[in-house]
């Protein structure tokens, strides 16, 4: 595995991780969910399950403002990440077959870039959604309840800014100081610029799966509490053919290695079959 970074369109690196097999024409590129990355225990794993299964090359990355990509955590929305998958795209135009793999928020993403080039020759959605804007509202405090909106975020750290000024004791100031100083780093990783929703209100992922016509397989969990499995079934009923959809006994995103192996495996058959 190779260490690499892109630029993406705003200047910003993104690093990713590159298991390069020199036999093979075909990369698949995998995207990671919200507040997602690269080196998550499910990227990782998938990442090398379907490197070793295949026999392919696969990329893995931190989209801008996630994992060890430069960029704002709070810039991050669907559009621009939509942009930063383009990016990565084009520095591996030369290969003569790309699938892309996204899960969560990268399934979305990857949707939208489903057309960005003709060599983009599959697809595949995990965990995926439909409506961005209802469910990142819905399920943005189940997936991390320390996620906070940039207003919000401004009004916590007035009401910090006038608490330490009210604390006279020096060792509780000093406690205070130091509390306050790790809320605040905590804050810059976690909070969403109105852009972040704005972004999610021009974007229509019905309209866009009726665009694609590539293979397409869909991967669901029956037990994924933050993005229900209708999402799946929805996107499948107007996605067009060939397509394939699995629902599978796991969660929103896999952590055992047990659940990672028959997502990868899936993977796994239906490129063979497809390809």
């Amino acid at each position: 595995m190779e260490k690499i970074t892109i630029k993406n369109g705003y200047g910003e690196k993104l690093a990713g991780n590159l298991y390069y097999h020199y036999n093979s024409d075909t990369l698949f590129i995998i995207s990671h969910g919200f507040m997602g990355s690269k080196n998550s225990r499910f990227m990782s794993n998938l990442s090398e399950n379907l490197y070793n299964g295949l026999g392919v090359s696969v990329f893995a990355f931190d989209f801008s403002g996630n994992g060890e990509s430069e960029g704002v955590f709070g810039n991050a929305g669907i559009l621009k990440e939509k942009d930063d998958l383009c990016s990565v795209i084009n520095f591996f135009r030369n290969f003569k077959n790309i699938i892309l793999v996204g899960h969560s928020m990268g399934a979305a993403v990857s949707l939208l870039s489903a057309n960005c080039y003709k060599n983009i020759k599959g697809l595949v959605l995990h965990s995926g959604l439909v409506f961005p804007l209802l469910s990142f509202k819905s399920s943005i405090l189940k997936l991390n309840p320390i996620v906070v909106i940039s207003k919000r975020r401004d009004d916590f750290l007035k009401d910090l800014n006038n608490y330490e000024k009210s604390v006279k004791n020096f060792f509780v100031k000093r406690l205070v100081d130091n509390t306050n100083h790790a809320i605040r780093r905590i804050l810059k990783k976690t909070t969403l610029n109105k852009s972040f929703f704005e972004e999610a209100t021009k974007v229509d992922l019905i309209n866009k799966v009726k665009s694609v016509h590539k293979p397409l397989l869909i991967i669901h969990g029956s037990r994924d509490e933050i993005i229900p499995k209708n999402h799946a079934e929805y996107l499948f009923r107007h996605a067009n053919n060939p397509k394939k959809m699995v629902i599978l006994n796991s969660i929103h995103e896999p952590i055992l290695i047990k659940d990672i192996k028959e997502a990868s495996d899936e993977v796994i058959k239906w490129y063979k079959k497809t390809f």
